[in-house]
């Protein structure tokens, strides 16, 4: 693996969203983590239930700073409190 790139998993929760603002919100999530990764292959995959998304791709390393900022606007549009952002993992 590139080690510019870092797995970067997102998970996000429905909390009191509309079935407009839920799809708007998992959308946007995933439009700027593509963006992060900075690459035109990127492979995002999206696990969603009724009330939780898991959405995880590989993304560009320096872009990580980028993503975190963009995650807290997103936060805040959404009424969120919160915003889980899982960088790395390692299986032995």
């Amino acid at each position: 693996m590139d080690t510019n790139t870092v797995y970067v998993q997102i998970n996000i929760g429905r909390g009191d969203l509309t079935d407009y603002e839920w799809v708007a919100f998992q959308e946007d999530v995933v439009f700027h983590l593509k963006h992060s990764a900075q690459r035109r292959d990127v492979q995002v995959e999206t696990h969603t239930t009724e009330e939780s998304a898991h959405i995880s791709a590989l993304v560009y390393r320096p872009a990580l700073d980028g993503l975190r900022a963009v995650l807290r606007s997103i936060k805040h549009r959404y009424r969120q409190d919160a915003i889980a952002l899982i960088v790395g993992s390692e299986l032995i």
